[in-house]
């Protein structure tokens, strides 16, 4: 599972891509989030939405549960998962995390 988000003058963008190890996609989405939204808020709505896609996807079983390799270029996202970060200062946009 891949995921991204940008925000350009304050307007943001997320996307993310749901594949097996096969490299069959099962999902690929790209969304616009409207003015006002930081490039952190991008990457976090990115990968809540890749994660509740992933859930569906086993859910339906199109997707074995097997182990998760998350891909992203989000120090942040990436450190907060990792638990080197604790206290995010919008700690509810981290609540899905």
């Amino acid at each position: 599972m891949a995921f991204d988000g940008g925000s350009r003058s304050s307007e943001g963008t997320a996307g993310y891509v749901v594949a097996p190890s096969n490299g069959f996609e099962l999902r690929r989405t790209g969304l616009y989030l409207g003015l006002g939204h930081t490039v952190n808020e991008a990457e976090v709505t990115a990968l809540q939405r890749a994660l509740r896609a992933v859930v569906h996807a086993r859910n339906a079983g199109h997707l074995p549960d097997l182990p998760l390799r998350v891909l992203g270029d989000s120090q942040l996202i990436m450190r907060f998962m990792l638990r080197i970060y604790r206290q995010p200062r919008k700690p509810s946009l981290y609540e899905a995390v």
